[in-house]
């Protein structure tokens, strides 16, 4: 058999095992007994998983075909054939076929039987190891008697010894090799997934963008300033120094400035480096857990090695959905104590919406001695003032040198001595700098109303005649933006009015593809989008394009004054974005959809750009303008399009990456107009939809979703009352439960109170016998447990559950850390209360392997040592499972040693006797 032909075969293997990775995964969940053995299985297979792969690789390349012939019975044909029929006995197992859907919540294996299955694996991958090589392919090609055979002939000879001793070796020696690269390859695959799982945020290319923008030789007067120099080398009293300046004072270009002196001159593997420029253009990817999770992949990044606590809580996840804020500021602070030092800079602090929770998390964080924390952001801003008064703060404003080297910078990249003389320049230099009032920005945006000019004169004419203030400067912007020709004008002004009211940063292609929309338009037309370019010219110098692609504004003062002046500039802003997006919406390019295939919705996305952001967002801004007649008139040509609801209901789940269950075709045709309005808090068209008659109140979808679960889902308090009091029935259900548990999951907690005034009994099960406090437990919703708890809701009547008892115990099993500090503050549990199997809720927690509830109740004084009916503590319970990291917690909360502590147990029984 020539190389390729068994090549075949090997692939045949990779399926098969392929199948056996995906449903040992399946156990993962559902059986924490044996989560090490499951996971150590996995490692196995895809080990075995990339040898076979290679080998396949190597067979079916040229590199064997005039070399290796392999016999019907070599070596390498019967450990293959073997090799595939383990792998399937294996999956047969692992499936449990006959055994029914609960079988996946036991273990198959015993003890016996798992070592016997480990060690074949490993046989089979060592052969796959060995095989890859020209000379190990040539040695299996054999049969195994004619191996044994050359073997004895080769010991008849001395030299024969010493040529087989070093042919061997040198496979030996290729297969070590082959196994480090592979060893190595794994590695830095396993380290790229649980970086990517931590944090996708592109954190650099901000950096990058921002570095390039400054001039050469600037800043270095705060490298030199005491007070940086004392927090940098840990010689402050404090380890917090906050940097504020006024709005345009070149912050943010002074922090990359710090930044890259940290990166150059402090960074090692015991001091990382971690920053993060914060964006008011960009509030959706800027919360408190997405900053913090960005923060620590950074850190880790400048590690040798990611730390077994972040390995395993990635392992613990299977993979699946993102680190929690919790787990996520844990991690953090024990990084902290495990290195010399970390630093932390954060630039524009005052941007943020989401400021007063991150500021508590990142103080918190702060709080070790190890963590050296900058800020920058403008002064004056209150609850950034009021927690910072007690450390060191430096002032940043504009240095007149600094200034004068951008300036000339600039000049000379604009091509100004085509123009003028030396002369001019230094003067005009010398004027902005003097009239710059500790500014970078107000000089440059009076730079470029200068250079605008077109003659050397106007450009005099103009130096004579500058605005006095930034707000000066930006009215002069907009007005030569609008004495633009009269279509550029108006693009200009259209941008200016997407960008400053969007929450969502735009990308090139998505605010093109909105300002190519016309009135008269019932299609897209690519002829009318304009380029980046010329978006960018037309909004002179108001706009500018980051790293990423989005189009922003190009300061966050420049924000501030269009928003201020907004009605003026832009009238009927929200309204006219609102008609934009329902008008697009039904434009006939998308008359076909909703799709069957999901590479035809990516197809249809990726083709028209502005899709996805209408889908998302035309609800948010309908709302604010639902009575303007132009609004009201598209909105109900949309409703009145089978096609359009939906096709946008389908874009919008699948571009949130929904499970498909929520955006196949059939799905989302069933979703109606009311089911629409409903999520969107649309209070006047459920109104208008209900009262048409069209539409039953509990119009079902295909999943059992009603226009009462979307709007208590997603926390619109008048429209749910709006629709129970059309008659709405809050107890259908769909696929998770009603409209109480939908509101509970959300931690909705006003439309939780609502649905419970109206009549719901929080201490109802239903029909799906699910009680509404689980439902809170689901997602750790501690608002809505609380809310049910002072609605009525009874505790004790809920925790009936025999075999785990108080609803305490399944919080702390199920990881609600929020919930079980909720139920310790306000005394609904006791901390050593006992299940009816004799555990406490440590107890629990560990054998759970919930790691951020056992701090919670470590914290709150739970006793380490408390032993269970069998006398086992929950240290005992964390060295069955193998939790290294939970043992250690255990350890340094102050659990007694296994010995120690079982020592004690014998003495004391000795005693009772």
């Amino acid at each position: 058999m020539d190389p390729f032909s068994l090549s075949v075969g090997i692939a045949g293997i990779l399926p098969v095992i392929a199948t056996a990775i995906t449903t040992t995964k399946e156990y993962i969940d559902n059986v924490r007994s044996a989560r090490q053995s499951i996971a150590t299985l996995i490692t196995e297979l895809e080990a075995l998983q990339a040898n076979v792969t290679n080998l396949h690789e190597l067979l079916k390349g040229d590199l064997l075909n005039d070399n290796v012939r392999f016999q019907k019975s070599s070596v390498l044909l019967t450990c293959s054939a073997a090799c595939e029929a383990k792998l399937r006995e294996l999956c047969k197992k692992l499936s449990q076929e006959g055994k029914g859907k609960r079988s996946r919540l036991l273990w198959p294996f015993t003890e016996k039987d798992y070592q016997k299955t480990i060690q074949e694996l490993r046989h089979f991958s060592s052969w796959m190891q060995f095989a890859l090589s020209v000379d190990g392919c040539r040695l299996l090609s054999k049969t195994s008697d004619d191996v044994l055979k050359l073997m004895a002939q080769q010991l008849e000879q001395f030299s024969a010894i010493q040529a087989l001793e070093a042919d061997t070796l040198r496979i030996l020696d290729v297969v070590t090799d082959q196994k480090r690269v592979i060893e190595n390859n794994m590695e830095k695959e396993t380290r790229k997934s649980i970086l990517n799982w931590i944090s996708t945020s592109k954190h650099y290319q901000k950096h990058r963008l921002v570095q390039a923008s400054r001039a050469q030789n600037t800043g270095a007067w705060i490298l030199r300033r005491e007070e940086f120099i004392q927090w940098r080398d840990e010689k402050s009293t404090s380890n917090v120094l906050v940097c504020h300046g006024i709005q345009g004072s070149g912050k943010t270009n002074l922090a990359s400035i710090i930044i890259d002196e940290l990166l150059e001159t402090s960074s090692s593997e015991e001091s990382p480096v971690g920053y993060f420029y914060f964006d008011h253009q960009d509030q959706s990817s800027q919360s408190t857990s997405a900053v913090l999770s960005c923060i620590l992949k950074q850190l880790l990044e400048q590690l040798p090695m990611i730390p077994s606590p972040v390995a395993e809580l990635y392992e613990k996840s299977s993979h699946k959905g993102s680190i929690t804020l919790d787990e996520c500021q844990r991690l953090l602070t024990e990084l902290a104590l495990d290195l010399r030092c970390v630093y932390l800079v954060f630039d524009g602090l005052d941007e943020s919406t989401h400021r007063r929770p991150f500021l508590q998390s990142i103080l918190n964080i702060a709080q070790s001695q190890h963590v050296r924390l900058l800020v920058t952001s403008r002064p004056h801003i209150p609850d950034i003032r009021d927690l910072f008064q007690k450390h060191p703060n430096l002032m940043i404003e504009a240095h007149e040198e600094d200034l004068k080297s951008y300036l000339y910078q600039e000049l000379e990249q604009g091509g100004i001595y085509d123009i003028a003389d030396r002369s001019f320049v230094n003067r005009l230099v010398r004027k902005l700098t003097k009239g710059a009032d500790g500014m970078f920005l107000l000089p440059v945006l009076r730079l470029r109303t200068i250079l605008k000019e077109p003659t050397l004169g106007e450009m005099e004419d103009r130096m004579a005649d500058l605005s006095h203030s930034l707000n000066d400067a930006f009215a002069d912007t907009i007005s030569r933006i609008q004495r633009l020709p009269e279509s550029r004008s108006r693009l200009g002004m259209d941008a200016l009015k997407w960008l400053t009211h969007t929450t969502r940063a735009m990308t090139e292609s998505e605010l093109s593809d909105a300002l190519a929309i016309h009135s008269k338009q019932n299609a897209v037309n690519a002829k009318y989008r304009p380029t980046t370019k010329t978006i960018l010219e037309c909004c002179q110098g108001l706009a500018t394009v980051d790293a990423e692609r989005h189009v922003r504004l190009a300061h966050y003062a420049i924000q501030e004054y269009l928003t201020d002046n907004s009605e003026d500039l832009f009238p009927r802003a929200e309204a006219t974005i609102a008609v934009t997006c329902l008008r697009y919406l039904v434009f006939e390019n998308f008359q076909d959809g909703p799709w069957a295939a999901e590479r035809e919705i990516e197809s249809i996305m990726a083709a028209y750009p502005f899709l996805t952001w209408a889908a998302r967002y035309w609800g948010q801004f309908t709302r604010q303008t639902e009575t303007d007649a132009e609004v009201w008139s598209a909105l109900f040509n949309f409703f009145s399009s089978p096609f359009a609801t939906a096709m946008t209901n389908q874009v919008r789940q699948y571009s949130m990456s929904m499970i498909q269950d929520y955006w196949n075709a059939s799905e989302c045709r069933s979703f109606t107009a009311l089911h629409h309005a409903s999520r969107e808090g649309l209070q006047r068209a459920v109104n208008q939809l209900l009262n048409s008659d069209t539409f039953s109140v509990n119009e079902l979808t295909r999943m059992g979703a009603t226009p009462a679960i979307m709007a208590a889902a997603d926390g619109h308090v008048l429209t749910t009352r709006n629709l129970l009091a059309h008659g709405a029935n809050p107890r259908l259900r769909n696929w998770y439960g009603d409209a109480l548990h939908c509101a509970i999951e959300a931690d909705h907690i006003a439309t939780v109170r609502e649905l419970v005034r109206w009549g719901m009994d929080p201490n109802s099960v239903g029909d799906g016998g699910r009680n509404y406090l689980i439902s809170a437990l689901d997602t750790d919703s501690e608002g809505a447990f609380a809310a049910l708890v002072e609605l009525g809701a009874d505790i004790k009547l809920q925790s009936k559950d025999e075999r785990r008892g108080h609803l305490f115990f399944t919080a702390a099993a199920w990881g609600c850390a929020n919930i079980v500090s909720l139920m310790l503050e306000r005394g609904w549990a006791e901390i050593e209360m006992r299940n009816p199997n004799g555990l406490t809720a440590l107890h629990c927690a560990v054998a759970a392997a919930e790691i951020t509830t056992v701090r919670r109740l470590i914290d709150a004084g739970a006793n380490t040592d408390a032993t269970d009916k069998k006398g086992r503590t929950a240290l005992e319970y964390a060295k069955v499972n193998g939790n290294k990291t939970m043992a250690r917690l255990l350890l340094d909360a102050g659990a007694m040693p296994l010995d120690e502590n079982r020592a004690r147990n014998h003495t004391q029984r000795n005693q009772s006797n």
